[in-house]
């Protein structure tokens, strides 16, 4: 029996097909739909909130890590580069006292990154929100007692006792401040003043925060990775804060580019997969065009980092996937140090 499929029918289905199985705009709409920040816990999203608005670059840890004391630096294999990563976007007390302090979760803001005196670690204003494990051998309360006997001085702000450390990192005298807000909730901060404006969020119930669930960075992004993070470039006070990721080099001839469109970078870390997922945002295509090459043909990355790399762009979009388990050792640390410094947390050595 031959069916008869009306005019209309057909020239209906024949304009769906055509729109999305052969339109490369509505392909990469709906690549691009956005994933809704409702899939992060109430928790997270509460301390997202508690972000001031102007946060440049926000870090969360959804998985346990235990702090390590501030000499100790393990190798990267993959159970380590979460922890890793966490600590230094957060700079998270690596004290002694600090030592073993078990950790569910971590969201970290920062911004007004600049450059060291010398060498060392980029300077930021920033905090973080550690919630303590159940099962910490060091609970809520003897972080805090151990730390009031450890820090360099004392004050009061929002109702709560701060305590203040004076540090030396490289070059530089870093002042850190601790408080808690909860049981098992601490706040460690590089700067009074973002400290003082998370204090006075948390109180006042601001809604707005530092990265909406309508920005196009939450994209695509799996929200239920171990790690992710969040880096919005249009909210720098100029370009120079952030030269290696403007500035880039053309493959030939050896000239300076300078990446005119940029609007953010991310990255997530899984550890059941051991893959490192990383986005570029640009309105540069040219830009862009250099980012891939160099991802994936630099000389210096070719035999340990080409065989695990991936590349691929959509318009305004490179992503770029990692599987940090095929790396060496040293690719390891470039891998590492490459996020973070892409997030504003640069190591100049």
């Amino acid at each position: 029996m031959r069916v008869i499929v009306p005019t209309w029918l057909s020239f209906a289905l024949a304009v769906f097909l055509v729109s999305s199985c052969w339109n490369p705009a509505a392909a990469r709409a709906r690549d691009l739909e956005p994933v809704s920040t409702v899939s992060l816990s109430p928790q997270i999203l509460e301390f997202l909130r508690w972000l001031p608005a102007d946060t440049e670059t926000v870090a969360v840890t959804q998985v346990p890590i235990v702090l390590p004391a501030e000499k100790e630096w393990y190798e990267l294999e993959p159970e380590y580069f979460t922890r890793r990563i966490s600590t230094v976007c957060g700079m998270l007390p690596g004290y002694t006292w600090a030592k073993g302090l078990k950790i569910d979760r971590v969201v970290s803001g920062s911004r007004n990154f600049r450059q060291p005196t010398n060498m060392g670690m980029s300077l930021f204003d920033g905090c973080s929100v550690l919630v303590i494990s159940e099962d910490s051998p060091i609970s809520g309360r003897q972080i805090i007692q151990a730390a009031s006997i450890n820090c360099d001085f004392k004050e009061r702000a929002s109702g709560l006792e701060i305590l203040s450390f004076k540090k030396r990192i490289m070059d530089d005298t870093w002042t850190f401040y601790m408080c808690s807000v909860s049981p098992n909730i601490i706040l460690w901060a590089s700067d009074r003043r973002y400290l003082h404006e998370l204090l006075a969020r948390r109180k006042s119930k601001i809604k707005r925060q530092a990265f909406l669930s309508s920005s196009e960075l939450w994209r695509n992004l799996d929200v239920r990775s171990d790690f992710f993070a969040l880096r919005d470039f249009r909210k720098c006070k100029s370009p120079t804060d952030s030269l290696s990721t403007f500035f880039l080099l053309e493959p030939s001839p050896e000239r300076l580019y300078i990446d005119t469109g940029l609007v953010g970078y991310r990255v997530s870390y899984k550890y059941s997969t051991t893959t490192l997922e990383e986005t570029y945002i640009s309105y540069d295509w040219k830009a862009q065009e250099i980012r891939e090459y160099h991802e994936t043909h630099s000389k210096s990355f070719r035999d340990e980092l080409v065989p695990c790399k991936m590349a691929y762009r959509r318009g305004t979009w490179l992503n770029v996937s990692t599987d940090v388990s095929k790396g060496s050792s040293d690719a390891h640390f470039i891998f590492l140090f490459g996020a973070l410094s892409l997030l504003g947390h640069t190591l100049v050595v």
